[in-house]
């Protein structure tokens, strides 16, 4: 069991400026812990500790160090620079302790713990019918999909891996295009019986600068939208009724971009997908893994 360890910034320096400090391994869950919670409370569960020994045990190890690791902003508690660089260092140690407990399995194989986060569409849709193949290849990979409409805090290390639509501007990140995905506008050739107008569909306000949107405004279409919802599934089911009109992606439309019953037009704009990657894991056997496997999946799709 590991018990204490040295503590290096990610360029190799000592962050102690006084030399090498040994951490009990407990302390640093303790950092890592009220990084992920940014609160002591969060900590305190996590952990099993009371806020006041969360509170106590942070004190010593930043005297300890002689660095201060939190800042208390807006009521929640925020890694300052310094602390950023032992959250780094702590992510290599959690994730090498993770392939030592997986590694007995086979020797020869990548093992690890990979975090990936995407949207929900995107797993289920493009991952999720490959998964089984992928797992059952890699048995010393586990693989945590996070799947949300929210995109992940990179600099807190909330995920390994993440795929977006749409090159982010900033970040300390790797990155990587992987397809231009492309949306089809869906109308009924014939108005569904049951309903007496068809319902058209949109996105919330918040994503009105996505294509898509743009594309029904330049159509003209915006003005009766009865749906709103972020949710492509629930546009798509809207649409297979007949009785809707709306924009779905490729991957999302499938069967239905051969369906007569539908006039479909398909979009000039284009949405670009991307993953991220954190920097310290672009040598990692097991996250080149799981990219070289994201790589496979989405180029299948880019010709939808």
């Amino acid at each position: 069991m590991l018990r204490s360890c040295s503590i290096y910034a990610s360029d190799g320096c000592e962050i102690a400026g006084a030399g090498v400090v040994n951490m009990n391994w407990d302390d640093l869950q303790i950092i890592a812990a009220v990084s992920r919670h940014q609160s002591f409370a969060g900590a305190a569960l996590e952990t099993g500790l009371n806020q006041t020994t969360v509170s106590r045990r942070l004190t010593r190890i930043q005297k300890q160090l002689d660095h201060v690791l939190f800042e208390a902003k807006n009521g929640i508690r925020v890694p300052t620079p310094y602390c950023e660089k032992i959250l780094a260092r702590i992510q290599i140690i959690e994730r090498e302790a993770r392939a030592i407990g997986l590694s007995s399995d086979s020797i020869s194989k990548p093992t690890g713990h990979v975090r990936l986060a995407m949207t929900s569409a995107l797993a289920e849709e493009i991952l999720a019918p490959y998964l089984a193949d992928f797992l059952g290849s890699n048995s010393g990979i586990c693989l945590e999909i996070q799947s949300s409409d929210r995109n992940v805090n990179f600099s807190k290390w909330e995920a390994d891996l993440a795929i977006r639509l749409g090159k982010p501007e900033r970040g300390a990140f790797l990155v990587r295009k992987l397809v231009d995905l492309s949306f089809y506008l869906f109308k009924p050739r014939n108005q569904n019986a049951a309903t007496s107008h068809t319902i058209m569909c949109a996105y919330p306000d918040e994503l009105d600068q996505t294509p898509e949107m743009r594309a029904l405004s330049r159509w003209g279409l915006r003005d009766n939208v009865q749906l709103k919802t972020a949710s492509t599934r629930i546009i798509r089911s809207i649409i297979k009724s007949r009785s809707g009109v709306g924009i779905l992606p490729g991957f999302i439309a499938g069967e239905l971009l051969d369906d007569k019953s539908f006039v479909v037009t398909r979009l000039e704009e284009r949405r670009e997908c991307w993953l991220l990657i954190q920097p310290h894991l672009k040598e990692d056997d097991a996250t080149r893994q799981v990219i070289g496997w994201i790589d496979e999946r989405f180029k299948s799709f880019s010709q939808l």
